[in-house]
């Protein structure tokens, strides 16, 4: 069974993002990768599977949007008659 593999400056290429954000997303689980290192205790050498790649897209699309609710301003009229205004010391 053979599978295509993306490196994430790769993946940062396709987003036009940088590598930085691409790892960012690995370390937080958003984006699913296979850490291919010799060493496991050593720096990560990560690979992320087109399915997975995929998905991530597909989870970070744009839903299409509802319709805009416009909201009416809000006014405050603040009564400068109001005997709290007054201070009872004059």
């Amino acid at each position: 069974m053979h599978q295509e593999f993306l490196t994430p400056p790769e993946a940062a290429k396709l987003l036009r993002v940088q590598h930085g954000k691409i790892m960012a997303w690995i370390r937080s689980s958003e984006l699913a990768a296979v850490n291919v290192a010799a060493n496991k205790h050593g720096r990560p050498l990560y690979r992320i599977a087109k399915a997975a790649w995929e998905a991530f897209l597909a989870s970070r699309a744009n839903a299409p949007l509802g319709r805009a609710v416009r909201r009416k301003p809000k006014i405050v009229v603040k009564n400068y008659f109001a005997p709290e205004n007054f201070s009872q010391g004059r």
